[in-house]
């Protein structure tokens, strides 16, 4: 159902009582788009297809579904974490008070990266996708650190996740092992 066309529609009507009832309307319709999502959930079906059709182990299957959830997790967690620089950087900065330095402002000052460096979303990406490994991975070198309270609340949070999923992975490889030693007798 086309909603998006039949609601430009609308709007070239006219903004009366009749015309932003349509539009109403057609914002619920929108909603029920959002049923199209559970299509989502063919996917687990396909999955076991190939699993079955391929000759893929569980084992197997677990490994790369964790292996894909890291990598997904660590994209999230170094974009939250560009989107904190980025945002911090645009903040207005009231006269005569002198700005509070962010992640990213204190670690060019730290390595001495000039100013004019490290300021395109690819380069904050790729600072940030540095950070979230070390850090999810509990390294932790140090040379990029939080400097603002909100900052180092999402450091705080993704040192504990960090922990919590180097448990869980320790634990799958366990329980993966454990199964495999059950098939095998």
């Amino acid at each position: 159902l086309p909603v998006d066309i039949l609601a430009m529609g609308a709007k070239t009507v006219g903004s009366g009582g009749r015309a932003s009832q349509i539009l109403k309307e057609l914002r619920n319709l929108r909603c029920i788009r959002l049923i199209r999502l559970f299509r989502l959930f063919r996917i687990a079906r396909i999955i076991k297809r190939w699993q079955t059709a391929m000759g893929i182990t569980y084992a197997s299957l677990s490994l790369f579904k964790f292996g894909f959830l890291t990598v997904l997790a660590i994209h999230w967690l170094a974009c939250g974490w560009g989107m904190l620089a980025i945002a911090q950087m645009d903040a207005p900065v009231e006269p005569g008070k002198v700005p509070t330095p962010t992640w990213l402002s204190a670690m060019k000052v730290a390595k001495g990266v000039p100013d004019n460096e490290c300021n395109s979303p690819g380069e904050i990406y790729v600072l940030s996708l540095y950070w979230a490994v070390t850090t999810l991975t509990s390294i932790g070198y140090g040379d990029i650190v939080p400097s603002r309270p909100l900052a180092e609340f999402v450091s705080i949070a993704e040192a504990v996740i960090g922990q919590l999923y180097i448990a869980i992975f320790i634990g799958g490889l366990g329980a993966l092992r454990i199964s495999g030693l059950r098939r095998a007798d």
